[in-house]
């Protein structure tokens, strides 16, 4: 999902190390990257959220026009969950259920973040050039 704002003065090295705040509070592993155009986090690994893959955040623009993408990401070869009858067929739906608890994750991960997100953005207003 993706969402913009602007015209907020929001100093985004700030608001990237709020969010990643975040995950290491929920015990991710964290990793951030420098892009071309902002900054990425990877978290992967919580206890809390047991989610298959890892979540892919994405900050760009700049303090008053910027975007974030929040995204779940599996690890391996593509995003494809296997199709219902094959995983109820082998594991007697052992991988069926995993996958729902992992999207149930996702889903309470994700709204959860959005509100801190939008939080952040909300405390962060005017931030641009006093820090």
């Amino acid at each position: 999902m993706r969402r913009s704002w602007s015209n907020k003065n929001v100093d985004l090295k700030l608001l990237v190390d709020r969010i990643g705040e975040y995950f290491k509070i929920k015990d991710f592993e964290v990793t951030k990257a420098e892009t071309e155009n902002g900054c990425q986090i990877f978290a992967e690994n919580s206890p809390f959220f047991k989610i298959n893959g890892y979540v892919n955040v994405v900050v760009e623009g700049d303090a008053n026009n910027f975007s974030i993408i929040v995204e779940l990401c599996s690890k391996g070869e593509g995003n494809r969950f296997p199709s219902v009858m094959l995983t109820t067929f082998f594991g007697g739906g052992f991988f069926l259920l995993r996958n729902l608890e992992s999207r149930e994750a996702w889903i309470m991960l994700e709204k959860e973040l959005w509100k801190q997100i939008d939080k952040n953005v909300f405390e962060l207003v005017g931030s641009a050039g006093f820090s």
